[in-house]
């Protein structure tokens, strides 16, 4: 564990797991329970269940659960780590360095501080000579020295070495520079070179403010040289999740319940300082599946801003697909000719822009304009075409009712009846799917199996709701008598923690690395079968366990009696013969433990 239990323990038992989500979702006490709308799927009626006397939390709709930890890694995008450091901060808890595990964080918090470093560095540049030029890019482009202060905004200078040569002064390891992506190895030889040079710095943090890695433009105009250039991916940074100006916006995106997601990192600030805040932009590239994952976790009204042009169309397009795909439409906003959001506001009004955002499209009419190019009149082919091109974004979208729109919105464009319209776009959209079984097993096998299996895992959850009464399992249970994978881990780490009197539900879930099955167990948790009759529950399961063990062994020693009398080996029959009536022993053991079950 890279933070000591104890450590962790501490934190846990200070933080009240309905005040940490509260923070981000509109509770509602619902019996035992707190109830609301999950922030990780898009729902209308609330699944979103949170237990505040087992600390854990549950969404019936998408099937994510589990502790506080968990909640704050899903939700901002944490690790472990810093979803701890982040709690402890809220419980007044020190963490403090030193510990094995103190030492991984330590190394991780280096890699943050040489990024700051950097920024620092790159900052301070821009207010000199060497970054004149690039200040006055800014400026001519209408960024506000608060703004370039606010975004920490910066100046690489020309030159292969001017950020090594500085970095060597603080005491900081090359190999370290490369590891957070600020240097690039030589590839005919030794040494290393600056990744960022001549280049306007746009730091990018992350959900809680630190500073993960860069995007540098060019201020120079060259074909042979990238405009935007990004940080490599690395420990801390990967492009295809990270969102720029998100730490800037988070709290207004709540507040205004949605957000505007624009191409590039002067459309975020240009429309911050327009003092439209609840604005993000990906970095360089497409929206992704983890962008939209992310930022539909703190709100389902999605404005896409993209460059009136071509590349803008296409991206908005990709927006839409990914969006529908997580069952949102979006609205997508459309731009005069020629002006970006960047641009935007040095020749409108913020009250006309708000007429631009009022009169948005839907992501539905926005593709069936795109494809049906807003023609009034079209041959038989030209609309068997047209749906033809749409059915591949209709194949995606996991919403009925975004599905029925999309089909009123082509049978109105193209004057087409309903039912036609759905015909075809379902003979597009028909594919065949072919798959083959990975292991070969009998369907007894398998139902034999999965049969011990759920009893295990439902003793395990009737353990962790009563967890008064562990003590009945903990002294006649061992580890081999379990053969799931999961429900053999989530035994010891149970075991581990009552020895070590620790034992409860969010304790089990942070020694548990599977977030598939802590989220399965977090919603397994919620059912009130677990409350009805849970020591005789038990003990029947429990007896069950140790009888089904027992009944292996028995036939095993059966096996090896037959062979040894064939082989006519007395000692080995009277050794096997002594060892079954022990067995036997425990069998009578096991059905006195059934028939007392009251009594214990």
């Amino acid at each position: 564990m890279p933070i000591s239990n104890d450590t962790i323990d501490k934190i846990k038992d200070n933080i009240n797991i309905v005040e940490v989500i509260s923070e981000y979702v509109d509770l509602k006490p619902s019996g035992k329970n707190y109830k609301g709308l999950c922030p990780f799927h898009n729902e209308k009626t609330p699944s979103f269940v949170v237990n505040q006397e087992k600390g854990i939390f549950h969404c019936f709709g998408c099937g994510i659960g589990g502790n506080v930890f968990t909640f704050l890694m899903k939700l901002k995008g944490l690790s472990f780590l810093d979803a701890v450091k982040v709690l402890a901060r809220k419980a007044g808890i020190p963490i403090y360095e030193g510990t094995k595990g103190e030492k991984d964080l330590s190394k991780r918090s280096n890699l943050y501080r040489i990024n700051k470093l950097a920024a620092g560095f790159y900052r301070k540049l821009l207010f000199t000579n060497e970054g004149k030029k690039a200040l006055d890019y800014l400026k001519n482009r209408t960024i506000s020295i608060e703004s370039i202060k606010s975004f920490i905004l910066g100046f690489a200078p020309d030159g292969w070495d001017n950020l090594i040569r500085f970095m060597k002064k603080q005491s900081v390891e090359i190999t370290d520079l490369e590891k957070v992506g600020l240097v690039v190895r030589k590839k005919n030889s030794e040494g290393y070179y600056d990744r960022f040079r001549n280049r306007i710095i746009f730091p990018i943090q992350d959900s809680i403010g630190r500073i993960i890695g860069f995007g540098g433009r060019t201020i120079e105009n060259r074909n042979d040289v990238p405009k935007y250039l990004n940080t490599s991916d690395n420990d801390l940074f990967h492009k295809g999740k990270s969102l720029y100006g998100f730490y800037n916006a988070e709290q207004y995106i709540r507040k205004e319940g949605h957000v505007f997601i624009v191409e590039g990192y002067l459309d975020v600030i240009t429309m911050h300082q327009s003092g439209i805040m609840n604005v993000v932009a990906p970095l360089g590239t497409a929206l992704t599946e983890e962008h939209i994952d992310f930022i539909t976790r703190y709100t389902k009204k999605i404005y896409l801003l993209f460059d009136p042009d071509e590349a803008g169309e296409k991206a908005a397009l990709r927006g839409i697909n990914l969006l529908h795909a997580s069952g949102i439409d979006p609205f997508i906003g459309i731009f005069p000719s020629g002006v970006d959001p960047a641009d935007f506001f040095s020749r409108y009004s913020i009250e006309e822009f708000k007429l631009l955002i009022k009169g948005s499209l839907t992501g539905v009419q926005f593709l069936v304009k795109y494809y049906t190019k807003n023609k009034s009149n079209y041959s038989a082919q030209e609309k068997l075409s047209i749906i033809e091109d749409i059915s591949s974004y209709y194949k995606s979208i996991t919403d009925n009712i975004i599905k029925d729109e999309l089909i009123n919105e082509i049978a109105r464009n193209l004057s087409l009846e309903k039912s036609i319209v759905m015909e075809e776009l379902n003979k597009f959209s028909k594919s065949m799917v072919k798959g083959s079984l990975d292991k070969v097993f009998s369907p007894r096998e398998i139902d034999h199996k999965k049969s011990i299996v759920k009893k295990e895992l439902y003793l395990l959850l009737l353990l962790l709701n009563n967890l008064d009464l562990f003590d009945i399992a903990y002294t006649r249970l061992e580890s081999n008598h379990f053969i799931g994978k999961w429900t053999k881990r989530l035994w010891n780490i149970m075991t581990e923690l009552y020895q070590n009197k620790s034992l409860d539900i969010p304790a089990v879930f942070n020694r548990f690395d599977d977030e598939g099955f802590i989220s399965f167990i977090s919603g397994k948790l919620m059912d009130d079968a677990l409350f009805m009759n849970p020591k005789e529950q038990i003990i029947d399961l429990i007896s069950y366990l140790k009888e089904r063990l027992l009944k292996e062994k028995l036939d095993y020693l059966n096996k090896m009696i037959r062979k040894a009398e064939l082989e006519n080996d007395e000692e080995a029959v009277e050794g096997y013969l002594t060892e079954k009536q022990m067995y036997r022993n425990e069998l009578k053991k096991v059905e006195l433990l059934r028939s007392s079950k009251s009594m214990i």
